[in-house]
């Protein structure tokens, strides 16, 4: 990617797995490149297990992302 280049991320689709505490999740990505003249987008898919805790920041929620795989969905 050049110097005018950016990528945009949005989850396309969440489903709860029968692990405890794991999730699947779709999303895509969009690279925009040559200042948005030309974009390619790719599908992904990340299997997540989730972990309770607790955060300095008072704002965060407490879930925390402790196992992430992630696999380039080919169409």
């Amino acid at each position: 990617m050049g110097p005018y280049a950016w990528v945009e991320t949005s989850v396309t689709d969440t489903l709860k797995l029968a692990e405890k505490d794991s999730y699947q999740v779709d999303y895509k990505t969009t690279a925009h490149e040559n200042n948005d003249q030309t974009h390619t987008v790719d599908q992904w898919r990340a299997i997540v297990h989730v972990i309770v805790g607790r955060s300095k920041d008072p704002e965060a929620l407490g879930l925390f992302i402790n196992e992430l795989d992630l696999q380039e969905v080919k169409q």
